[in-house]
């Protein structure tokens, strides 16, 4: 049986909260589904309702009275507050409908709330409505980001299990909300989210929220000590010191991308994903090595096209370091020089696909938790700093989430595109791809104070993508 006693942060996710506090470096992300007609919002919050039952860091917020942060049972949780339902003037163009995620997405969380919010958005084109799901990366560590999207997508418009009343939901979050039923890893298996067509959603949808956690990786690689971490204090305070220099001398090279700030500017674009794998197929590649060869190709045609041409720039990767342990994110990020010069772009594809697979064989395994433990016994600011410092020795960040091979729902519509919003962490653009049976749905998540030409950079990934699928 559980208690009602708040449950300490994992080192982990400690160092993810406390850099929350800097908005650049906000962890937070989000998917903007695009959904053919607007969605039953009363399902869509029963949806969510049964999933806060099932999932207790759904109904946890963050209490830092103690000191370190803790996960705390949030006993008052109103589903209401989190799934929220909005409209953009009609008929909404898809400009203002990128410009409304990317300011909801940037905004804080209220800390005195679980970190996730649902918000609806009517009065589209077309009768069409959008969802944007946001959630802090705190909590979806494990299985959580999987048990999340089992709970409120189907692979049919109208599932025939989905015929729960509301205050069957609304009574087993109540039963979730007491002292007996408040374990992390409390999730019934007679649950209804359990069935046998969410089983089929969760096959389907098995790495639809993998987006990486790269800012605790690449803050626990600048706070390891490379052979021991005997000493959290003056050992580590030097070893931090020294790693700042180095990183203080290691900058993007970019000579355009150089100033940084919390605003944002979000684009979107797509690809065929059988498009782009019959073109790196012929040159022996992947659709990952495709996909940034698309995102190099762009920057330098950028670069290009403002006077001010460069040889490579350096990109972020996702690379992969699951294990049958691993939860859900089981991730690292990687730093690749990326040629960016006037070149073939098979040339090009080949020089990406070879440094991806040399990032790949030479990134370790690192010990995370025990960076976080380190970083958990110095200032957030000096933390900060840090991390900062390494995403200035950033140019391009890249993602590529596998979805859905699928057509989903979400309360009754039908999901007809993905925005996938990655976070910046301080970097000058984030570009993040979602799969969607062929779609290929791409995020282009913008600081326009470091690329002053937001349009042209996003035109510029439009270009690319035509491209390399024809390459």
């Amino acid at each position: 049986m559980g208690s009602m006693t708040p449950i300490p942060m994992t080192d982990t996710e400690a160092l993810m909260w406390r850099l929350e506090r800097h908005r650049g470096l906000s962890s937070t992300f989000a998917n903007l589904a695009v959904l053919d007609q607007q969605p039953d919002i009363d399902r869509l919050r029963a949806r969510l309702t049964r999933a806060a039952a099932a999932i207790p860091r759904l109904r946890q917020r963050v209490d830092e009275r103690a000191g370190r942060p803790r996960w705390f049972i949030d006993g008052d949780l109103d589903v209401d507050t989190h799934v929220r339902h909005v409209a953009v003037a009609t008929p909404g163009t898809k400009r203002e409908l990128l410009d409304l995620a990317a300011t909801i997405t940037a905004d804080p969380f209220d800390p005195t709330r679980p970190l996730w919010q649902f918000i609806v958005i009517d009065g589209l084109a077309d009768g069409r409505s959008a969802l944007l799901q946001k959630v802090h990366h705190a909590i979806t560590d494990g299985q959580g980001g999987v048990e999340l999207a089992t709970a409120y997508l189907d692979i049919e418009r109208d599932p025939a299990d989905d015929d729960r009343a509301d205050s069957d939901h609304a009574a087993a979050l109540a039963s979730a909300q007491s002292p007996e039923s408040t374990d992390l890893d409390n999730v019934s298996s007679s649950d209804p989210s359990h069935d046998d067509t969410a089983e089929r959603v969760r096959a389907a949808l098995a790495g639809i929220l993998r987006v990486p956690l790269g800012v605790r990786r690449q803050v626990g690689d600048l706070l390891a000590e490379p052979d021991s971490i005997a000493d959290a204090n003056r050992a580590a305070l030097r070893t931090l010191d020294d790693v700042g220099r180095e990183l203080a001398a290691e900058r993007a090279a970019s000579p355009l991308w150089t100033q940084r700030s919390s605003r944002r500017r979000l684009f979107t674009t797509e690809a065929s994903v059988s498009a782009l794998g019959t073109a790196a197929r012929a040159f022996g590649g992947t659709v990952n090595a495709a996909f940034v060869t698309a995102a190099a190709e762009a920057a330098g045609d950028y670069h290009r096209r403002v006077g001010s041409p460069v040889d490579s720039l350096r990109a972020s990767i996702a690379v992969s370091t699951r294990t049958d342990q691993s939860g859900s994110n089981a991730f690292t990020l990687a730093r690749i020089d990326v040629p960016t010069a006037t070149m073939p772009i098979g040339e090009r594809f080949a020089a990406v696909a070879a440094a991806i697979e040399s990032a790949r064989a030479a990134t370790p395994d690192r010990l995370v938790d025990t960076a976080a433990a380190l970083g958990a016994a110095l200032p957030t600011s000096l933390v900060a700093r840090f991390a900062g410092a390494q995403a200035r020795s950033i140019d391009i960040a890249t993602s590529n989430v596998r979805g859905a091979p699928v057509d989903t729902f979400v309360a009754g519509a039908r999901v007809v595109a993905n925005v996938p919003i990655g976070p910046l962490l301080g970097v000058p653009v984030n570009l993040t791809a979602l799969s969607q049976g062929d779609r290929f749905d791409i995020g282009v998540h913008i600081d326009p104070t470091a690329i002053d030409d937001s349009a042209m950079f996003a035109q510029c990934v439009d270009d690319a993508i035509a491209r390399v699928q024809m390459m």
